[in-house]
């Protein structure tokens, strides 16, 4: 049976695979890089040499494929066209201006395009 930290390295790495089948890299990023840590916690904790091994496989694969999206991003973003589409349902509530667009927030960016047809006003979009 597993235990809890297990099941959240789980989680979070399943949540990445599927952000990353999305195309929404920066966000599995995060969740890989999450998940890769609480799984590297369990492997270290781990008795069966079986499934320590097992484990470290998929660590392994889940940090290849982390360092290919970091990779990935770094360069579109050094190009500048970097972009990543996010959907958000009607009547979907937690969407503020600083969760959607924080983590593309930095010095190097210059602009943000938001394609939205009930942001009419300035004061609309203002973080």
């Amino acid at each position: 049976m597993a235990d809890p930290e297990e099941k959240v390295a789980i989680s979070l790495l399943s949540r990445a695979v599927a952000l990353d089948k999305q195309q929404r890299f920066t966000e599995s990023l995060i969740c890989y890089e999450e998940g890769i840590q609480i799984l590297t916690q369990v492997i270290r904790g781990l008795k069966d040499p079986k499934k320590k091994s097992h484990f470290s496989q998929k660590a392994n694969e889940y940090l290849d494929r982390a360092e290919h999206i970091k990779n990935h991003v770094h360069l579109e973003k050094s190009k500048g066209n970097y972009h990543e589409k996010i959907r958000i349902e009607d009547g979907a509530k937690g969407f503020s201006y600083q969760s959607v667009f924080g983590r593309f927030l930095s010095e190097s960016v210059l602009t943000i395009d938001v394609e939205d047809p009930y942001i009419r006003t300035f004061h609309q979009v203002c973080l």
